[in-house]
């Protein structure tokens, strides 16, 4: 469950910002048999109806177990080592993409900035709600060393 709100709530900051310059695009979601989710971009109608069906080709991330995978206009596809430290790196890497460009234009380069940016329940949660339930997500201690780190900063402050 805590691995579905945590996606839910990037997807829901994306589709935020996304929805400001086009209000014809939405990040959907869906998760497979094999319970790989992915999340999409796709047209909606002036009602946000999908106006195209779900579509592989426009996979924007893709959640399998622990593993993410990311892959943009160029088609590139990477490994991510966890949820959040998947999506800082998309953040640093995808600074010229025109998708996300709304998204980086505050510069989201540190944890905290990005913890402070997600939206949940259509409100900004505190970064004190947040990292304990990023901690959940990521797996507590089989984090990456520096993001293990920025969390107990974040903690500490």
């Amino acid at each position: 469950m805590d691995k579905i709100d945590t996606e839910i709530r990037f997807a829901d900051m994306a589709e935020e910002r996304l929805r400001r310059e086009d209000p014809h695009y939405r990040v959907w979601s869906f998760t497979d048999d094999d319970d790989v989710t992915a999340l999409y971009l796709g047209r909606v109608d002036m009602n946000g109806e999908p106006v195209e069906r779900y579509d592989r080709t426009r996979t924007i991330l893709a959640f399998d177990g622990d593993r993410v995978f990311a892959k943009w206009h160029g088609g590139r596809l990477f490994e991510g080592g966890r949820l959040a430290e998947a999506w800082i790196d998309v953040l640093r890497r995808n600074r010229e993409t025109n998708t996300l460009k709304a998204l980086l234009d505050d510069g989201l380069d540190t944890l905290q900035e990005l913890l402070e940016a997600i939206p949940q329940d259509s409100r900004q949660l505190s970064c004190e709600e947040l990292v304990p339930r990023l901690r959940k997500a990521l797996g507590q201690a089989k984090t990456c060393g520096k993001l293990e780190q920025q969390i107990r900063d974040l903690e500490e402050s």
